[in-house]
């Protein structure tokens, strides 16, 4: 199967700061559950290819005086319109991006942001008796340490609050996503 990405963006200036909008979105030729059609009685119905769309939004808030970013807002959000064969519908988040945060290590970047993803309707029709949420929120901390121009770690702790799959116990309990990335550039 094909998957195509496309994406246009613009760089500006806002207030006096930098700022970049993008718009894109996505088409895979794939096969895909018709969960509307499953729901019907149609235990195998299908769909071929898929599109979605999305935009997002970087601002400088706060620049330093060689005019690189201290504190940065972020948001994204995205759609999927084919509901019958849609997982995840929509999605959304947003959040700050404070750069060289502790003193000494310019190159380090903590971050803070919320997002919620919404799941498609007959998807969750079709795991029912226990369902699927209908929405999902998330908090997230990370820390990027740099800590050789090639060589950075990723610290993350995300809480996910009324988790799209319930616990064994049957209520959708918060939860806790701990990770550690290491990312090499060369």
């Amino acid at each position: 199967s094909v998957a195509v990405f496309y994406e246009g963006g613009l760089n500006y200036t806002l207030c006096g700061r930098s700022a970049t909008v993008r718009l894109g979105g996505t088409y895979h030729g794939g096969d895909y559950d018709d969960y509307g059609a499953i729901n019907s009685g149609n235990p195998d119905a299908g769909d071929r290819g898929s599109f979605s769309f999305y935009a997002g939004h970087d601002c400088t808030l706060i620049s330093r005086q060689d005019d690189t970013p201290a504190l940065a807002l972020f948001w994204r959000g995205g759609l999927k319109p084919e509901p019958g064969q849609c997982l995840v519908t929509g999605y959304t988040d947003a959040g700050l991006n404070w750069f060289g945060p502790l003193p000494g290590r310019p190159a380090d970047t903590t971050g803070i942001a919320v997002g919620c993803t919404g799941f498609g309707q007959e998807f969750r029709k079709s795991t029912q008796p226990n369902g699927v949420a209908a929405c999902e929120a998330t908090v997230e901390v990370a820390y990027k340490a740099q800590i050789t121009r090639w060589f950075s770690l990723q610290t993350d702790v995300q809480l996910l609050f009324n988790p799209a799959v319930s616990a064994p116990s049957g209520s959708r309990e918060t939860a806790t996503v701990v990770g550690l990335r290491a990312h090499l550039s060369f």
